[in-house]
Formats: structure tokens, sequence, C-alpha cells
């Protein structure tokens, strides 16, 4: 079974652990990192039937019991945020994705109402007050075709009018709250846009304000958020013309300065490096390619140092603790 690290407590204690298992009911899991015992372990058979696409499985009668169970399970997350489901701070009001809706209840008993967000929207947070839904919401196309997003904003119970958040396209769905009052995300879709951080305030007028952008306009790969959301680690990459190589680079920002601490570029017969977590002090782990079961800690000096473990997932805990999930298990490794 292939777990997915979804997010880190607002303690740095438990970690949120998602199983996506291809036809069969998906699992949460809440785990203490420290100890790796398990807090909460659940099946979600009527909710992976809804998120997966089945309206109808709304009314089963199933879905209340498991929405009050995953409701009290995510109240410890940042913004009550597990994905494709999310919980407002009173542990009752829920919202969730089926299909390319959202719904929104304000308890698990009370039949879901569909946020009226336009043709598809995903990804719900509730505000810290649990007034307000913030969602990716559809707005049009890029001249490719492919679909163009942005974070928009309504009531909690989903019936006031959707305020489109300007200066948020193409917000990816992993975010982080330097304080109270404020998400900080970021956007990027080469070549139309480019790689951005914005501030959004968490209430109203939902004020968004731009922060630091990349240079250029390299296609974005992956990127990877510090703990407190003020440096950004990014990958960009593509294969040469012509070549069966591939040329990556790999960036450390400051969100609010622009300023980089770190940028290297490889050319290789691998689409590597990864970066798997980034430190406040600016120190990344990166994975160097697919067949080395080992971690890579590079600092803004340069300096680098080898740590074995077969992961692809990690955070770094503080700027020397890296928690990295192996299989089911964490592991802490000391990078220094």
């Amino acid at each position: 079974m292939d777990w997915h690290l979804q997010a880190v407590s607002k303690d740095r204690t438990r970690a949120l652990l998602w199983a996506l298992r291809g036809g069969r009911p998906a699992r949460l899991r809440i785990v203490e990192i420290a100890t790796n015992k398990i807090d909460v372990d659940l099946e979600l058979p009527a909710l992976t039937r809804v998120v997966e696409g089945d309206e109808r499985g709304i009314a089963a009668a199933e879905l209340p019991a498991e929405l009050r169970q995953v409701a009290s399970a995510l109240v410890p997350f940042p913004l009550g945020a597990g994905g494709k489901i999310a919980v407002g701070p009173d542990g009752k009001r829920v919202a969730f994705n089926a299909d390319r809706w959202i719904y929104a209840t304000p308890d698990p008993a009370a039949p879901p109402v569909r946020v009226a967000a336009g043709p598809a929207a995903y990804t719900p947070w509730f505000t810290p007050d649990g007034k307000n839904l913030i969602f990716r919401r559809h707005v049009g196309r890029f001249p490719n075709g492919n679909g163009r997003y942005e974070l928009a904003v309504t009531s909690s119970d989903g019936k006031s009018a959707v305020q489109r958040l300007a200066g948020t396209e193409e917000p990816w769905e992993v975010f982080r709250t330097p304080d109270a009052r404020t998400v900080r995300v970021y956007g990027t879709y080469a070549p139309y846009l480019r790689t951005c951080v914005g501030d959004i305030e968490l209430a109203a007028p939902f004020t968004v304000t731009r922060r630091a952008c990349l240079d250029g306009n390299d296609k974005i790969l992956e990127c990877k958020w510090s703990p407190s959301g003020g440096k950004l680690a990014c990958r960009s990459g593509f294969e040469i013309a012509y070549w069966p190589v591939f040329f990556h680079r790999l960036r450390v920002m400051d969100a609010v300065t622009g300023a980089l601490s770190l940028d290297r570029s490889w050319i290789g017969l691998e689409p590597g490096p990864w970066p798997i977590a980034v430190a406040d002090s600016g120190a990344v782990a990166v994975r160097k390619d697919l067949t080395t079961p080992a971690l890579e800690r590079i600092d803004p000096a340069g300096r680098s140092k080898l740590f074995a473990t077969p992961s692809y997932t990690g955070e770094f805990v503080d700027d020397t603790h890296l928690v990295v999930l192996e299989g089911d298990r964490f592991r802490v490794i000391d990078t220094r």
C-alpha cells in the first residue's frame, strides 16, 4: 500500500497520511511522528465513492458517520485541509469534493449543499474563523487548451456569492500559514505564467499580496515549502532535443525577497534530482536519481551530505531534523 504524506499538524508532531488504492476504499491515517503511534486509522468506502465522482453517494446512509470521523481527525491540521476534504475549526463544518463539485455542510448529519463555484472546483480549505471556504476554481483555458484555475472564496455554507481572488492563478494544492491571519500559496504554469508567491488574508476582503517570483519562465516540475513558508525549493527541467539526456535546475528562493540561497543545474540520463524537503535555513534534501536509495542534503553554502533511505517523501521539522516516510513508518534523520 502506498501512503501519501498530505500534511503535518500545526504543532509539527503528527502527520496526515492518505492511501488511495485504485478501486478500493481510501484510508486515512494520523501518525505521531516521533513514535509512529497510529492515533487514527479510517477506511472510507462511502467518501471514496463520492470523491471519485459518484454524486449519488452523497445520499448514502454511511456518509455522515464517515464525515464525522474525518472531521474530528483533521482539526489539528492547517486550515483543516486534507486534500479533497476539509473541516472547519469547530470540528463540524465539512467541505469535500464530489467529482468536479464541492459540497459543504454545517454538520455531518445535515444534507450537504453544492457550492455554486462554476464549471469545476477542487481542494477546499476553511478560514480559521470557520466562516469562509477557499478553493480552486476553473476560470477558463490557456492558449494550449488546458484548464486555467485560480482561488476563490465563499461562505462556509456555500450560499454566498463566490468572490474571485485575483492574483492567485494556477495555485498548487500545497500551502503554508506563516501566521494565523495569512495563507501563502504559489502558482506556476509555463510559458504563460511565471512562478510567483502570494499571501492571502484569511478574512474579508481577502486581500492578495504578491511576494517573490522566480526569474525566467522555466517549466516547474514541482516545488516544496519550508515549514514556515519562508523558503520555496523548485525543480525545473526538460529533455534535451535529439539527446537522451535531461537538463535539471534546482533553486531555493526566499518567498518574500526573491533572493536565491541555492541555484544549481545538472545534466543527466534520468529525470532528477527531486526536492524532498527544504528547511527554513535554505538547506534542501533531494533525491538524486531513481536507483540510489539515498537523499542528499545541500546547504546554502553548497556543502552536501548523503543519507541512506529509500524515501521519496519528507518534511524538515526544524533546520537539521528531516522526517522521512519509509513505507508506512516515519524516521527522523539528523542531517548535521
